[in-house]
């Protein structure tokens, strides 16, 4: 047998539930403590990613649910950043009757990735009304709005800021589901809870979507007289946290405008 058949067979084992995976020429008992040092290395590292759900599920109940997702999604990542993807569906799963549980998760997972992700320089409201005042009408409406890509967008049922807050505070259903926008300033990630249109502008804007189409969306979505001054304010608000991505794609600057009043 080549070694790199013996190598995967080794690690088909530790990921395996299967103890018939082992291979009969593989020593059990050495066999035993590789398997306990690399499942407890990586429970260890969901509890590192995943505190604040490992303190409200209590420890027995989240290292079995670990230990059934380390079994059943095995990561294919060479790097311990990525172990917890898939984990929260893996709670929702397993914490049927208690959907609070996933969905703490899916913030910290948010949390964790916002962390990790590689950094990215942001535009300042600044910088961009400098270079807005030249703007002519078409080069509003034509205007990419480039998303940083680290941004996480999670969908909640519970007021996360309140029970984030307050470890000790139950965890409160809101009147309406929100979404949790996750977002890095500095090196600190943070949160804040969104409406359901800002979530689908900001999703349409990292998808490409221009300045004047997001006024179209949120036209067709919301009664408003003002959908410009409304997509207008979201801009100022993606500028100051630091959402908007710095790029040298402008378009042609002429007619000073400053931000569009409608």
């Amino acid at each position: 047998m080549k070694l790199a058949e013996r190598q995967l067979q080794f690690m088909t084992r530790l990921i395996s539930a299967d103890d018939e995976a082992v291979e009969p020429s593989f020593d059990e008992r050495g066999t035993a403590v590789y398997l306990n040092n690399y499942r407890t290395s990586l429970i260890d590292a969901l509890k590192d990613i995943f505190g604040r759900t490992l303190a409200y599920a209590g420890p027995e109940g989240f290292e079995r649910a670990a230990v059934h997702h380390l079994v059943t999604s095995p990561s294919t990542s060479w790097s311990l950043d990525h172990i917890g993807t898939g984990f929260p569906d893996t709670l929702r799963n397993l914490f049927l009757a208690d959907a609070e549980v996933a969905e703490l998760a899916g913030l910290e997972l948010a949390m964790h990735e916002v962390f990790v992700a590689a950094n990215s320089l942001s535009e300042t409201l600044e910088r961009f009304g400098e270079r807005a005042a030249a703007f002519s009408d078409d080069d509003w409406i034509d205007m990419n709005i480039p998303i940083v890509p680290s941004m996480r967008i999670v969908p909640c049922e519970y007021d996360l800021i309140s029970w984030w807050n307050d470890r000790d505070s139950a965890p409160a259903r809101l009147p309406a589901p929100k979404f949790a926008l996750v977002w890095r300033e500095e090196e600190t990630p943070v949160f804040l809870l969104i409406e359901e249109l800002e979530k689908q502008a900001l999703e349409a804007a990292a998808q490409g979507v221009t300045f004047g189409a997001l006024c179209d969306l949120v036209a067709v979505r919301r009664a408003t007289e003002d959908e410009t001054s409304l997509v207008a304010g979201m801009l100022r608000d993606w500028l100051v946290r630091g959402l908007v991505s710095e790029s040298q794609d402008r378009p042609t600057m002429h007619d000073a405008r400053g931000f569009p009043d409608g």
